[in-house]
């Protein structure tokens, strides 16, 4: 049905659902039952028909055997490729689908000097569609690069694409638009791939880093003009998707965070002065925090005097038990990270952590950790 709601439970869906359950039940023999209608309807003129081929065959990759997909996969794929191009939103989605399946059960199906170029080509054009193509092709996208990514490695065979993607997501997530989840897609989408880059993509992850970190300060700068409770929500699920790519960044730079880690943490303490109430936000930051460490070790010691109020705050917020929790892992970091630097808190933290052990009030779940 056009006016569908890709979340409403219909009849096709639940089709869908039964034939993907069926072929992780009975495998291989799936395979000449769905195949002849695939090759039946793949072409039809009615979108209708397009749309059930393309989705009972992304439905059957996961129970068959890869030997037995693989020559269909191969067949497939520049149709599935052409078919992110269809005139029809329902057909262009299913097939965006379709290929992320693909990329994420059958990457060894792909032909990387065959078919890599075009997939790549579909899906960041794909990017520049309707908001529900658009977190399908990202979700394709994540799973080439984590097939694919290795960040010991000097090179992948994305690398030649990174910096083109990570520009084509960059322009899609400047709209304050989040329809279909389209805008959180794409933000999920560059922290992949700044967590999976090789060593050749350093500079263009340093890059994006910058990118974020500037895009965060004016989420910072604006939040005083956020009045509605829509919109607040709004702006912390943005900051947190920020954080997320800031935090994969840190990760992958390592040592090298150090050139802007002065701005990094300057804007985590103005966040979490901000954004108080809300806990998610503190969560993200705090573990964009927990990399820093990682990253800088001994070197961090210079932002722990700024950053302890914060985290004392943190441990004794009895109620965001799970804010408590990473609180209670960044003390473990610190004391890892800095040595013997982080001996001046020590007593604070020990007198913290003892209380919380003692506290009715703490959820359970947080106190094994603090053993």
């Amino acid at each position: 049905d056009e006016d569908a709601d890709e979340d409403e439970w219909n009849v096709s869906m639940a089709a869908a659902t039964c034939l993907s359950l069926l072929a992780q039940t009975v495998g291989n023999d799936i395979v000449s039952f769905v195949i002849p209608f695939v090759e039946q309807h793949i072409r039809n003129p009615d979108w209708h028909y397009r749309e059930a081929a393309v989705m009972a065959f992304g439905s059957i990759l996961d129970g068959p055997e890869s030997n037995v997909l693989s020559p269909l996969v191969t067949q497939a794929l520049p149709v599935l490729i052409e078919m992110v191009k269809d005139q029809v939103v329902q057909v262009k989605d299913t097939a965006a689908w379709t290929l992320g399946r693909v990329c994420d059960l059958l990457m060894e199906c792909i032909q990387l000097g065959v078919h890599l170029h075009s997939l790549v080509s579909a899906l960041v054009a794909g990017l520049e569609d309707n908001a529900r193509i658009v977190s399908n092709c990202c979700w394709a996208l994540m799973n080439i690069t984590e097939q694919l990514g290795d960040t010991s490695a000097d090179t992948y065979p994305l690398s030649e694409y990174f910096e083109g993607i990570i520009t084509a997501l960059m322009r899609i997530t400047e709209s304050n638009v989040n329809e279909n989840k389209s805008r959180t897609s794409a933000y999920e989408t560059m922290a992949t791939l700044a967590s999976t880059g090789p060593k050749d993509t350093v500079p263009t992850i340093g890059k994006l880093g910058l990118a974020i970190l500037d895009r965060l300060d004016t989420t910072i700068a604006n939040a005083s003009q956020v009045v509605g409770s829509d919109d607040r929500v709004a702006l912390g699920e943005l900051q947190s998707n920020l954080l997320n790519v800031l935090t994969n960044v840190t990760r992958t730079l390592g040592r090298q965070v150090s050139e802007i880690s002065d701005r990094l943490m300057t804007t985590v303490l103005q966040l979490l002065t901000t954004s108080s109430k809300q806990a998610a936000v503190s969560e993200d930051a705090f573990l964009l925090v927990g990399a820093l460490i990682t990253a800088l070790e001994s070197e961090f010691s210079r932002y722990l005097e700024s950053f302890a109020p914060f985290l004392y705050n943190a441990l004794q917020n009895y109620e965001e038990y799970q804010l408590c929790s990473i609180s209670v892992g960044l003390i473990g970091d610190i004391c890892r990270g800095l040595g013997q630097d982080a001996a001046p808190y020590c007593d604070q933290f020990m007198t913290i952590l003892l209380h919380n052990l003692e506290s009715d009030a703490l959820s359970r779940d947080v106190k094994p950790g603090i053993l």
